[in-house]
């Protein structure tokens, strides 16, 4: 692209785009003619915006193809061919289909690690206010602890303890 930082601000909305259209469907997509009206109907600031990523050209034919899970779509790799009609084959699009994958499984991967060490801190801290409490010998010391250190963890905006006395229920702290 001529100004890659004008093409990073685009935000499709609606749906109607071309790689919006690709990216709901989940199938690639090889388009030897583009439409530059009916595959990409923008909003007049968003076409600004494009016309000037783009140095002023119009695609000509385009590959896009999905970067997906069985699970879940992560978004899109699109090229385009600002010279030619036809510009790509079964073969581009199958080894751009081979590169999503590889794509999709780091993106796969990464969010795992990140749920994996957001879960390992969740344990930190439930082990961290299980020392706490041993440390503590008064009941109403260890159950305001319990509750001030839960807010690390599950953020809330109000909490409240219950703890049984006899076969009631009564309030025995709250935040």
């Amino acid at each position: 692209y001529m100004d890659s930082r004008t093409m990073l601000q685009l935000r499709y909305r609606g749906g109607k785009t071309l790689p919006e259209q690709v990216f709901d469907a989940r199938r690639p997509r090889r388009v030897a003619e583009v439409n530059f009206i009916r595959d990409y109907p923008l909003e007049p600031e968003l076409l600004e915006l494009y016309r000037r990523a783009v140095g002023q050209r119009l695609p000509v034919s385009s590959l896009l193809v999905p970067i997906q899970s069985t699970t879940t779509a992560f978004g899109l790799i699109l090229l385009d061919n600002f010279n030619q009609a036809q510009a790509f084959s079964q073969a581009d699009e199958d080894l751009v289909l081979a590169l999503a994958q590889q794509v999709s499984l780091f993106l796969e991967n990464a969010r795992l690690i990140q749920a994996a060490q957001e879960r390992a801190r969740q344990m930190e801290v439930l082990s961290s206010i299980v020392t706490e409490l041993t440390a503590y010998l008064r009941r109403e010391d260890i159950v305001g602890t319990l509750l001030d250190r839960l807010r690390a963890i599950v953020p809330y905006d109000m909490a409240t303890l219950w703890l049984r006395e006899g076969e009631r229920l009564r309030v025995f702290a709250v935040r």
